[in-house]
């Protein structure tokens, strides 16, 4: 059994580290970026709703509605609706 050097170690956290960091800060831009969005919708009338988008890669931003419009996800312009059972679904056809 070969047991790694300390060197080896402490290269493998450094790549983890700064891998980890990469992926914070391309999370940090794309929160921005939203949270830039939803201020331009809610200025346009648009309500910001209580629930989130239920996509994994839009990481609990809210979504918005307008009268007439199904909920919608300004991270990845998804429509959704609500079940029954309140799950949210893609391509609502619910109004708000």
């Amino acid at each position: 059994m070969i047991n790694p050097s300390s060197n080896d170690v402490m290269e493998e956290d450094q790549e983890n580290i700064e891998e980890m960091r990469r992926c914070f800060e391309e999370s940090r831009k794309k929160r921005d970026a939203s949270s830039s969005k939803l201020g331009e919708y809610m200025l346009n009338g648009w309500a910001l709703m209580a629930e989130s988008c239920p996509q994994p890669d839009c990481s609990m931003i809210p979504l918005v509605c307008k009268k007439g419009s199904p909920y919608y996800c300004v991270s990845c312009g998804g429509n959704f609706t609500r079940s029954t059972t309140g799950t949210m679904l893609a391509n609502g056809e619910y109004k708000c």
